[in-house]
């Protein structure tokens, strides 16, 4: 199966009414993106794996839908936005660290990119000193501005 069909598949779980959480990991810092983020940012990214899950899913759309956005100068995301959050992390416009999450106190990095409209796509940066587990770009939520 593909990375699109597998982030459409986590979309779909999301919002089965299961309540329980599930993660994918849609990509590795290769040396080129890593160079891109250690240049905007200052941090050092190489070899951490990029991931999505469930429950950053259903925050993204309860936070950034059409019904949320209408008068934000937002435009609502949909399933087939959170395909285009490769592209817009492996080939932003922008990469700009924002501080920290007000929820966990891990820092987060912003990455922009132009379609039609801007795409945002927010990863909180984990790092993990356990052996056998692996640092992680995990996608925070995801936003469109026009």
């Amino acid at each position: 199966m593909d990375i699109f069909k597998e982030i459409e598949n986590l979309f779909d779980f999301a919002f089965s009414g299961t309540n329980e959480f599930r993660s994918i990991d849609i990509g590795v810092v290769d040396n080129p993106l890593a160079e891109k983020i250690q240049k905007a940012t200052g941090f050092e990214l190489i070899d951490f794996l990029i991931s999505l899950d469930s429950y950053g899913i259903i925050h993204a759309v309860n936070k950034h839908s059409d019904y949320t956005e209408k008068n934000l100068q937002q435009v609502g995301i949909t399933k087939i936005d959170f395909t285009k959050i490769i592209e817009v992390i492996t080939d932003a416009d922008k990469i700009e660290s924002i501080g920290v999450s007000w929820a966990t106190g891990k820092p987060l990095l912003r990455f922009q990119k132009q379609f039609q409209h801007t795409h945002f796509v927010v990863l909180e940066i984990r790092i993990v000193k356990k052996k056998g587990k692996k640092n992680r770009l995990v996608v925070s939520t995801i936003y469109i501005k026009k």
